[in-house]
């Protein structure tokens, strides 16, 4: 194996392992965040192709745009399903096993669309992976069910799981016909990986117009715990501070010297106040902590 391969492979392990780590972290901290996720890599993917694929748009697609739309489609609606699915309450580790039975997915759909037939061993690996996956499936369930309080709880769970699990299905088999609509569109065009990621990340793009509440209230959900109210009051401050900069030395609105006064005073004390909110904040704080230590010292004493 060259050096080559072997790096390539190194770093999908870290990659991938990266990938899943962040997703668990962020699922815990708000399960339901999945279409912001996804929006953001899809927002990301699409400007570094914009970029470095089509040149700031300069450079034409090999395939035909009308070409992609239902690649696009698919892909867009497995990854919302896959968003969804983690809402109801599936743990990560069973959502990757669930996952790993494509090879079922990509196999019943080959055999009922493509006409292909498999060799024994191979029906053989996909009833393994078949067994293995309920056996897992199972034993979350089990878990689930003995972490719960009382039966309603358990009700709850099950009910959860089980949409979950019916919903990864879905997408294993959407996520199977895309494999399949993009073999046909590489027999048909060729292969062109590069542009091919850039158009099925960039056309999608408006279908998160369907989803805008949904990310609009996961974005608050992550930076609430950011910044307090206070915070965010300065940072509006400052862009109305920025904002007028701008209109005075573009647009060469008239500001005399009284307006940058008053401009002055304003955004100072603006300023002022936010250091004296700070400070009146952490005071108590150090108060309690210098009245402990007293209390600890007498107590020595």
């Amino acid at each position: 194996m060259s050096a080559k391969v072997g790096a390539a492979i190194f770093l999908v392990f870290v990659g991938c392992g990266c990938n899943v780590i962040t997703l668990e972290m962020m699922i815990k901290l708000d399960k339901g965040a999945g279409n912001l996720i996804t929006f953001s890599q899809f927002l990301y993917i699409a400007v570094q192709g914009f970029i470095s694929t089509s040149k700031f748009g300069r450079i034409k697609p090999v395939v035909p745009i009308s070409a992609y739309i239902f690649v696009d489609l698919l892909f867009f609606c497995t990854s919302v399903i896959n968003n969804y699915a983690l809402s109801f309450s599936i743990p990560i580790p069973l959502h990757i096993i669930l996952k790993s039975g494509s090879l079922l997915a990509n196999m019943t759909l080959g055999i009922l669309l493509l006409k292909k037939s498999y060799s024994k061993s191979t029906y053989a690996a996909v009833v393994a992976v078949t067994i293995g996956i309920s056996m897992c499936t199972m034993a979350s369930v089990s878990a689930k069910t003995a972490e719960a309080s009382d039966k309603a709880q358990i009700d709850s769970d099950l009910h959860e799981m089980t949409i979950g699990t019916i919903m990864v299905f879905i997408a294993l088999f959407t996520s199977a016909y895309l494999g399949i609509q993009q073999e046909q569109l590489y027999k048909k065009y060729g292969k062109h990986p590069k542009e091919a990621l850039f158009y099925t990340h960039l056309l999608p793009l408006p279908a998160f117009l369907l989803l805008q509440s949904d990310i609009r209230h996961h974005i608050n959900i992550f930076s609430q715990p950011q910044c307090s109210s206070l915070t965010v009051t300065l940072v509006v401050t400052l862009r109305k501070f920025a904002n007028l900069v701008i209109s005075v030395l573009y647009f060469n609105n008239p500001f005399t010297l009284y307006h940058w006064l008053g401009t002055v005073l304003v955004f100072g004390g603006s300023l002022a106040f936010f250091q004296a909110s700070r400070k009146a904040a952490s005071s108590p704080q150090e108060q309690s902590s210098t009245k402990d230590a007293t209390v600890t010292k007498s107590k020595s004493d």
